[in-house]
């Protein structure tokens, strides 16, 4: 085993804002007034090496509107990190000023409805992209859009049904924009995304 010259572990932390959208009979419907401006992202991500990493998150976003309608989500979530910045030699050509991750990997969200006082289990599918900018050899700023599609929700972002109880599931997703902090943690110098 060859221990790396790099640091390969992070803690990080977003506050996010989620727009969500469901899919009804194939026609695209705005769940735009639930959009939700009261979510966080924690994560803890290890890079195997300076291209490749695994990230292990927690996601909350509340969809609140008028009176009792809305959800609250909780996921859990593992994606793969590509760091693309390196590919296409970003922080090189930046002075190891700015970076660029993607991401993908799939996660279980719990919803919870505030209107029926129901909760249920939706599987994802998550992707997205973060531009990052170095702060210090410990700290960057990353922000962050991500695309999450929820399998078999039952439950529309104001907390009702779609139909009735027979009714089969909907597809439903949210777009996330996030800004927040990664803190590079170990010992030595400089991290597995800037080496």
């Amino acid at each position: 085993y060859e221990e790396k010259r790099y640091g390969q572990l992070s803690l990080e932390g977003a506050y996010n804002i989620s727009v969500p959208y469901t899919a009804t009979d194939f026609k695209e419907q705005s769940n735009g007034d639930f959009t939700s401006f009261d979510g966080f992202n924690l994560g803890l991500r290890y890079m195997f090496n300076q291209d490749w990493g695994l990230r292990g998150g927690i996601v909350y976003n509340g969809y609140h509107g008028e009176k009792d309608l809305g959800t609250n989500f909780i996921r859990l979530d593992a994606q793969a990190v590509y760091n693309l910045g390196r590919l296409i030699n970003l922080p090189y050509a930046t002075k190891d000023k700015m970076g660029l991750l993607v991401h993908s990997g799939f996660g279980l969200s719990r919803s919870k409805s505030l209107y029926k006082n129901a909760s249920e289990n939706i599987g994802n599918f998550i992707i997205g992209l973060t531009p990052i900018i170095s702060l210090s050899d410990r700290v960057a700023l990353s922000t962050d859009i991500t695309y999450v599609a929820n399998f078999k929700q039952q439950y529309n972002y104001d907390g009702q049904l779609f139909g009735n109880e027979t009714d089969s599931y909907k597809f439903g997703y949210n777009l996330n924009y996030s800004v927040g902090i990664i803190f590079y943690l170990g010992q030595k110098q400089r991290h597995a995304d800037w080496y």
